[in-house]
């Protein structure tokens, strides 16, 4: 009985597990949905709600009435928590420039992808589930091995590695290893690949390309 009783007392003050990756990302989704919630009431009661009626959805999560906006063309990002760290866009240092060496990938192209997937936000999550400064999907995470997604240097080398091998796949075609990071690869695989008509896939590459050679011309100057 003694040594039941003891097992019990343990059981009971061992520490709850850390919560995954996944429960992480659950909690943030639910924080972005309740804050979504709570702007909206506050632009009802500000007789501004009639004029987002037919943009949002109501939905019920634990009992209580969530307010989801539509997915955007590109990402829907949840506010930075005091979890995460910040990043400065202006130029290849920190995470950025490890990953770019690491993988030999070009780190202004990383910057540009950065900036349209999330805008420089480590907590950005999408309507989708994609997370982090690089918009990794849970499936993308875990196979590159991505024990928090929400950590700048962690996302940073998958989305690097991500791309890379993007790259590699479609010989080098900078247009076609972007579609496939957006759209997936799936869809610019063919007879003849090319970048899909998808107008999100489209204007994400053009988007990046844009800010690329924005950056070149800033260089060059």
């Amino acid at each position: 009985m003694v040594w039941l009783f003891s097992e019990i007392v343990l059981a009971q003050s061992a520490p709850p597990p850390a919560p995954t990756a996944a429960e992480r990302q659950a909690a943030s989704v639910r924080r972005m949905e309740r804050s979504i919630a709570r702007q909206r009431l506050a632009l009802h009661n500000q007789g501004a709600g009639a004029q987002t009626d037919s943009f949002f959805t109501t939905s019920w999560v634990e009992g209580q009435p969530i307010v989801v906006a539509p997915p955007p063309t590109v990402v829907a990002s949840a506010p930075p928590s005091p979890g995460c760290d910040t990043m400065d866009s202006s130029g290849p240092d920190g995470a950025v420039e490890k990953a770019a060496t690491d993988e030999q990938v070009d780190p202004a192209v990383l910057r540009a992808v950065i900036r349209q997937e999330s805008a420089f936000n480590p907590c950005a999550v999408s309507s989708q589930g994609a997370m982090g400064l690089m918009q990794l999907m849970p499936a993308t995470a875990e196979r590159f091995h991505v024990s928090d997604p929400f950590n700048m240097e962690q996302n940073v080398l998958a989305g690097a590695r991500y791309l890379k091998e993007l790259l590699g796949r479609f010989h080098g075609d900078l247009k076609l290893a972007l579609a496939a990071y957006n759209a997936g690869p799936e869809r610019v695989d063919g007879d003849t690949p090319a970048v899909p008509d998808i107008p999100e896939t489209q204007n994400y590459v053009a988007q990046i390309l844009k800010s690329l050679e924005k950056e070149s011309l800033s260089r060059a100057k």
